[in-house]
């Protein structure tokens, strides 16, 4: 199972340094643009992983006009795959 974490940019804000990116790569999340991915043995594990390392809740709501400011995802093993594939492929053409 991959988790697929996606921030939510709405007001202007982004919510994460380049450091707290680099490090989610350097423990193997692969970079697909807006979002990043890593195969875990589930979402809770996921979680409390990106948890630790961001240092903020993965549950917050957010406010009203903004929404939550944290999505994740999770897709089936070969699903992901073919996902990261055509994403990083996208990167490439750009």
């Amino acid at each position: 199972m991959y988790l697929q974490y996606t921030p939510n940019n709405s007001g202007g804000s982004y919510w994460h340094t380049d450091k707290e990116w680099e490090t989610l790569k350097s423990l193997g999340w692969i970079d697909i643009g807006w979002s990043i991915m890593k195969k875990f043995p589930s979402a809770a594990e996921g979680m409390e992983e990106w948890k630790r390392i961001m240092q903020m809740d993965p549950e917050a709501e957010g406010c009203e006009c903004c929404g939550p400011p944290h999505n994740f995802d999770t897709w089936d093993d070969k699903e992901a795959e073919l996902f990261i594939q055509a994403q990083l492929q996208d990167i490439l053409d750009d």
